[in-house]
């Protein structure tokens, strides 16, 4: 039997993230923005853990999270880095290290959470190259399209593949590697939506070994607010 997805004239990636960019962003407005999250963060094996961040425009971000019975602080303005550890800016070397409180590290958790929660309107961002074929697949047993996305060596070095229901063209995951043919990396599970201002976010994120499908963790969303 043909599928929904077959029967349809196939598009171009653009096509699909124009017709993603216009669920989840459909006034373009995203960067002009701030956007605050508050997330409650799952391990197995480990206690939850409550992080708050903004995404800025212009590229500022803030960080703030609850670890190990300790607050965390970070800031990153665009040009310089500050950051405090239960509210005194004297931090260690060793636990400047180990949070990522370097300005190395704090520009790691505003890539790191910034580009998660900015998908799918950062994959017009410059140094992104979006494959122009869409992949007919399946991800977690239903159909979708993917997009393979690959990067400038600055701006990433893994491969991409995002995953869009072809009927709504909302997300429905992602998956990367570092080295495709090995199949390492993970995958990401997109569960539930948030709607604020216009925006619709995935609500959950559901992290798995590519390799095993071994679960990793949660992220799920508990406060979202647009300014």
């Amino acid at each position: 039997l043909l599928t929904a997805a077959c029967v349809q004239a196939q598009p171009r990636a653009e096509e699909v993230l124009r017709r993603s960019l216009a669920y989840h962003d459909p006034d373009g407005q995203w960067w002009t923005r701030t956007h605050r999250f508050t997330l409650r963060e799952t391990r197995p094996g480990g206690s939850d853990r409550v992080t708050t961040f903004t995404i800025e425009p212009g590229g500022g971000f803030f960080y703030r999270s609850e670890r190990d019975g300790h607050v965390v602080e970070a800031r990153w303005d665009g040009t310089t880095c500050s950051a405090t550890f239960d509210g005194s800016p004297a931090i260690p070397e060793d636990v400047r290290t180990r949070y990522r409180l370097t300005c190395d590290g704090i520009r790691w958790w505003q890539a790191y959470y910034g580009f998660m929660h900015s998908l799918p309107m950062n994959l017009a961002a410059p140094g992104t190259h979006l494959d122009p074929a869409v992949l007919d697949t399946t991800f977690m047993d239903r159909q979708v399209w993917a997009l393979r996305v690959t990067y400038d060596e600055p701006v990433g070095t893994d491969t991409w593949y995002v995953y869009v229901d072809p009927v709504t063209y909302a997300l429905v995951g992602c998956r990367f590697y570092h080295d495709e043919a090995k199949n390492d990396g993970e995958y990401i599970v997109f569960e539930g939506e948030v709607a604020r201002a216009g925006f619709r976010i995935p609500e959950t994120l559901r992290w798995y070994v590519n390799a095993d499908g071994r679960f990793l963790g949660a992220d799920k969303i508990v406060a979202y607010s647009v300014e």
